[in-house]
């Protein structure tokens, strides 16, 4: 059996140090059939030829051409690319819900639940992205700018076309106009369809006014496919 010799070194919480020179040879050999430098697993050490431990020279040779085996260098492997929405989409968004707004408010809860045709068309530049989304609904068309990744998106309000949706009677027989702040969509693609969620914030202003009175939160859901070169 063999046992070490000389310690070396210390170790914590009272574990007893060995010799890394008295480690058991592994018993590879060389192409000469001569007991060879390997030694090194299960408790095993380096040493040369000759039974002298590896001199620091080897060491660094060793470790630099572990340094190009797959698996050995830690290396990260590449980025997934984002996914491709360039082109047109065709889908139906329906509003889920629907917040303040003052009398606004109580208008727009009878489109709860019902779905409006929309289409989007995408151009992307790597992960960046830009889109023109028209409503049938409302005939607005607007632009949004975001960005992909490989299985979602997300795109944020630019501007649109039309700044102001006005003349919306309440019941209580008031007119008010809203304007469209803020729009947030977050979507997530698989193949050609995507589902997204919205949320849409508007002001409320007193009908032919700039006098605000309230703010307007509409929350939906969308569903897409890729569709024709054009929307009717």
């Amino acid at each position: 059996m063999h046992r070490e010799t000389t310690a070396r070194g210390w170790l914590r919480n009272g574990n007893r140090p060995g010799n890394p020179e008295s480690a058991p040879p592994c018993g590879a050999r060389t192409r000469q059939g001569k007991l060879g430098r390997w030694r090194w697993a299960m408790g095993c050490r380096f040493v040369e030829a000759d039974g002298n431990p590896l001199r620091p020279i080897a060491w660094l040779t060793f470790a630099v051409s572990l340094a190009g085996v797959p698996g050995c260098g830690g290396g990260e492997s590449a980025p997934t690319p984002p996914a491709q929405f360039r082109g047109v989409w065709i889908g139906t968004l329906t509003p889920k819900s629907v917040l303040g707004g003052e009398c606004v408010g109580a208008v727009l809860k009878g489109i709860v639940g019902s779905p409006a045709r929309y289409a989007a068309s995408f151009q992307q530049a790597g992960s960046n992205l830009t889109a023109t989304i028209t409503s049938a609904r409302t005939g607005t068309t607007c632009w949004y700018a975001g960005d992909a990744r490989s299985d979602s998106f997300s795109l944020h309000l630019s501007s649109c076309q039309v700044g102001v949706l006005a003349g919306i009677r309440c019941p209580n027989g008031a007119v008010r106009d809203i304007q469209l702040v803020s729009d947030e969509i977050l979507g997530a693609v698989a193949g050609d369809a995507v589902s997204a969620r919205h949320e849409e914030l508007w002001n409320v202003f007193v009908g032919g006014t700039a006098v605000s009175v309230g703010m307007l939160t509409v929350n939906g859901e969308s569903t897409t496919t890729r569709g024709p070169e054009q929307f009717d």
